[in-house]
């Protein structure tokens, strides 16, 4: 017996066990019609389940046990190899899924244990090393993490994260809005962007196979199914799958899929697109009283037109419907694509709204002639314009700008410019571009200082609202703006107070609001509106890392740990979090900790933030510095291209060279920006000498802190 006729009798099990004990013999009958064979053997498999009591026994267990028996079962207690047993957790059609401890690591992991039966079942041991093979070939936040592979006496297992939280088919019991489905939606989206671009499509995302955590953290597992394709993105021609055979489970296949035909990446978006349909509909939208109704239902049917009389927004549900397309070419031909359009609904839908009497009561808080009569002017009557394609632009604009790299945002500028030739008038793209002249304000990469962004950043805001002065997005940016680059900390409150009244669930809002107040040194303050943002969006790094960065400035380093640890967890690589880890180890003393976060790290130990680290910690840990040499080098670039003042002065702060490091002090209060800011909460700079100068304390009057927030705190 095969692998697929045995999960053909698993599943016609499992569906004739859920119907009335009156009408199973009739259901069976009507599925089986012409396979006699197969009717036989769900047929003893139910009379034994009537005979035996087996009513709490799970379907694929008792199938293994009636059809090859012998198997020896894992009890609370058992030891596999390096793990130790606690309790059962779940069954599949494979197997037994138990918690256990590694016990070499003190960690606990989810150990999936194929059914003994499953031993005799050819494919089914290659499957779990194709499985173990796949996801350890893969690093992304939103999948699960496969450490091990192995056999124990007659039990073959894979040891994966151990994943706290509940199923998306459990959560899909209660009901799910639309902001929901978007961020659980972009959560896989991005997961399978990652895996289709490792050449791997999954081929059975369905509920059961997506978990959530209780933080909001989406997590895709089992790729028992995945197939890796060729760099054409066609399959490979391999015994992994027979031609006809239908792999997957069926409400969730792609047309492709179901035909038994070769896939790639778009049958993922299809399936994707089935998951998003249920979550925002309640109800898968293919379906059928049998497995072939089922399948013509997915072939010819098409979804029906329930999410727009339910009051799903029409972008949503447009997306959705681009999914569900029957022929492949007709649908998202990339995860990226659908992963941007999932990104930009999230914040361009806060943009879709025009500001009505209530929006117009907030914009009336806001004081200090930020707000004109120009922001309420109707714009001036224009030829027709291409709506749709500048809305494209824009989609593939955030998409750019949400990877936070220089070249990254580089992209977004381009593609936000764009959009505005074709839509002078369009607001959420003159938003995306002042976000992203503001991202490079905070990057000691960016080409040039915070002064030669600000400006344009603060253009392209006004003109966002001056078109929508409902857009929380230019909003949000323009009162960072007045802190960063005015030095009015009034007025910038005002400003968040605002967009924070317009929407209150935006998370940038939050985020930026909280990097705001802890600068003013209101660390309470910070951390709970930092942590809302977080609340809103669990997998940004920035937010995850500014949360952990505050908790290094209200000097409480072991907080700051346990949450950088966190943001590196998301992705090992992100410098930020590193640096901000580095700091909260500084605090507690652990410089040679701090050192190996970047001696072991070849993404970020070249780069001179990180060399000036490394060299301070070195420092405070006793080796040889090599202070003066980054200074001459950096001195030497800094004739023919631009370097961040404030790493020199910090340089010449290390050498004690005090007049040396206001100089350059000066020179970063004029580039301006984030920078320049830390200087005032960062406790690494309590450890040097001009700390305590008269020139420092000066210094910080000139960026214009309120009183209350100039006194310096005793050094560290």
């Amino acid at each position: 017996m095969n692998i697929e006729r045995w999960r053909q009798i698993d599943d016609l099990l499992h569906a004739a066990l859920a119907q009335p004990s009156s009408g199973r013999e009739r259901f069976v009958a009507a599925q089986c019609a012409g396979d006699d064979s197969l009717r036989r053997e769900i047929e003893s498999l139910l009379s034994a389940h009537e005979r035996d009591g087996l009513l709490n026994a799970h379907v694929s267990q008792v199938a293994s046990d009636l059809l090859f028996p012998n198997q020896g079962p894992v009890e609370p207690g058992d030891r596999l190899g390096p793990y130790g047993v606690i309790h059962h957790l779940g069954s599949g059609g494979m197997g037994d899924v138990y918690l256990a401890e590694d016990t070499r690591l003190g960690r606990r992991v989810a150990l999936k244990v194929l059914h003994s039966a499953s031993h005799r079942v050819p494919g089914c041991l290659d499957r779990l090393a194709r499985e173990a093979r796949t996801a350890s070939s893969l690093n992304h936040p939103n999948i699960a993490v496969v450490y091990d592979v192995g056999c124990a006496g007659d039990h073959h297992y894979i040891a994966t994260e151990m994943v706290e939280g509940e199923t998306l088919r459990a959560r899909m019991r209660r009901p799910i809005g639309a902001a929901e489905t978007c961020s659980i939606a972009t959560q896989i989206a991005s997961a399978l962007e990652a895996a289709h671009d490792a050449g791997i499509v999954h081929r059975d995302i369905k509920p059961e196979n997506v978990m959530l955590r209780p933080d909001g953290v989406v997590k895709v597992v089992d790729f028992g199914l995945a197939k890796r394709l060729t760099v054409e993105a066609r399959p490979i021609s391999t015994d992994e799958t027979l031609p006809g055979v239908v792999l997957g489970t069926t409400p969730y296949m792609s047309p492709e899929q179901a035909e038994g035909r070769d896939v790639d990446r778009r049958s993922d978006v299809f399936s994707l697109g089935v998951v998003m349909f249920e979550m925002l509909a309640g109800r898968p939208p293919f379906g059928g009283s049998t497995v072939a109704a089922t399948i013509a239902s997915i072939l010819k049917d098409a979804p029906p037109d329930i999410l727009r009389k339910g009051g799903v927004p029409s972008e949503l549900d447009r997306i959705v419907q681009k999914t569900l397309r029957k022929n492949s070419h007709d649908r998202h031909q990339q995860m990226r694509e659908l992963l941007a359009e999932l990104r930009a609904v999230s914040q361009g839908g806060r943009n879709a709204r025009k500001p009505g009497a209530a929006a117009a009561a907030v914009l009336a808080l806001i004081v200090g002639g930020l707000v004109s009569a120009s922001y309420t002017e109707s714009p001036p009557s224009i030829p027709p314009r291409d709506e749709s394609a500048a809305r494209q632009l824009y989609v593939k604009g955030r998409f750019f700008w949400n990877k936070r790299t220089i070249a990254g945002v580089e992209s977004s500028i381009k593609y936000f410019e764009e959009a505005l030739k074709i839509d002078p008038t369009h607001a959420p793209a003159y938003a995306g571009l002042a976000d992203s002249y503001f991202a490079l304000t905070g990057n000691p990469a960016a080409p040039g200082p915070p002064r030669d962004y600000l400006p344009r950043a603060r253009r392209a805001a006004l003109e966002a609202i001056r078109l929508d002065p409902a857009n929380v997005e230019a909003r949000v940016t323009m009162a960072a703006i007045r802190h960063m680059a005015d030095w009015d900390w009034a007025g910038a409150e005002r400003e968040f107070k605002a967009a924070l009244a317009l929407d209150p669930r935006y998370p940038s809002a939050h985020h930026r609001y909280g990097v705001f107040l802890a600068f003013m040194r209101r660390f309470d303050e910070a951390i709970a509106s930092l942590k809302r943002a977080e609340q809103l969006d669990p997998v940004s790094l920035a937010i995850a890392t500014d949360l952990g960065m505050t908790y290094n400035f209200a000097r409480q380093p072991d907080r700051a740990i346990v949450q950088l640890r966190k943001a590196l967890e998301i992705d090992p690589t992100f410098g930020r979090a590193r640096f901000n880890l580095g700091e909260a180890y500084e605090q507690k003393g652990l410089v040679e900790e701090a050192a190996a976060l970047f001696d072991q790290s070849p993404q970020t130990s070249h780069v001179y933030p990180a060399r000036i680290f490394i060299n301070r910690f070195h420092t405070l840990a006793g080796r040889p510095p090599e202070t003066r040499q980054i200074l001459e080098e950096l001195l030497t670039r800094q004739t023919h291209e631009y370097v961040p003042a404030l790493f020199v002065a910090e340089l010449h702060a290390m050498l004690g060279e005090d007049r040396e490091a206001f100089r350059w002090l000066d020179k970063a209060y004029d580039e301006g920006g984030f920078c320049v800011l830390r200087l005032f909460v960062d406790p690494r700079w309590e450890r040097y000498r001009i700390y305590s100068d008269p020139r420092f304390s000066r210094l910080l009057r000139r960026v214009g802190l309120p009183p209350q927030t100039q006194k310096l705190r005793a050094p560290l």
